[in-house]
């Protein structure tokens, strides 16, 4: 079953957001996992848009496969639009802050909600390849925007049946005393 981080609803208050800039929101995981997607509510109603997503760490670097799926959004967009990583996906660790970041080359509408103290921010980048890092973040605001990373968590390191075998035994096996060994040896 997926799991997601980051605000799955609709904000209430709509803004504009300028095109060639990085727009980032601070968000923290839940369980450690392999990231599938990240989802953004836009409301776009002119010209044709490219968007694409990214996932950043806590440092503000580029996460190794990071980058979703480009988009070519048409007049009439108005809802949730999800971008999927590709064959190598990004992996998250439990409960780490991380920025998910969307990137357009046209003015578009994003919807907030009040956030926690500077969640918002944005990095002046012409629209091109995402930048490596560590991104320059202006414009810090105590809002956050609706986007959300979905992933599935990535299940516990299964045991070979030789640890299991050894670990379900272990118990079992009885090991001699020093003074044991001594009598057995004649003392030597």
């Amino acid at each position: 079953m997926p799991e997601t981080f980051g605000k799955t609803d609709k904000g209430n208050t709509e803004e504009g957001r300028m095109p060639d800039a990085i727009h980032v929101c601070k968000f923290t995981s839940g369980s450690a996992g392999e990231l599938a997607s990240i989802s953004v509510y836009i409301k776009y109603h002119t010209n044709d848009v490219n968007v694409k997503c990214a996932i950043y760490d806590s440092n503000k670097e580029f996460v190794t496969n990071g980058d979703t799926e480009e988009k070519l959004l048409t007049s009439g967009q108005d809802g949730w639009v999800t971008f999927n990583f590709g064959a190598s996906k990004p992996s998250v660790a439990a409960t780490t802050v991380y920025y998910l970041a969307w990137w357009f080359n046209q003015d578009t509408y994003c919807y907030n909600d009040v956030g926690a103290a500077n969640q918002y921010a944005g990095d002046l980048e012409v629209y091109n390849s995402w930048p490596a890092g560590p991104l320059t973040l202006i414009g810090h605001a105590s809002v956050e925007y609706s986007i959300f990373a979905t992933y599935y968590e990535v299940p516990p390191a299964k045991k070979t049946l030789v640890q299991a075998a050894l670990i379900s035994i272990a118990p079992l096996i009885v090991l001699p005393t020093l003074a044991e060994i001594l009598r057995l040896t004649g003392g030597y």
